[in-house]
């Protein structure tokens, strides 16, 4: 199984801090249980999650920058 860096005390995954326990909490679980599902999250996805999750991204920019190769300039 693929090793994901959860870190309860500081409110991240993979280093990325999201800045309340309760979007940490969400999208943990969330994680956690994808992983089973075969997801292998990177850093940059948990980046991308946490800027939804936290609104500094709305589906509608991610579904444009992804159509547009943007993310990855990020």
């Amino acid at each position: 199984m693929h090793k994901i860096e959860f870190d309860d005390k500081l409110n991240s995954i993979f280093g990325v801090q999201f800045s309340s326990e309760e979007s940490y909490r969400a999208v943990k679980s969330a994680v956690a249980s994808s992983s089973y599902e075969g997801f292998k999250p990177k850093v940059e996805s948990i980046r991308i999650i946490c800027d939804v999750v936290e609104g500094r991204l709305t589906r509608e920019q991610l579904i444009e920058n992804l159509k547009t190769g943007s993310l990855n300039e990020r």
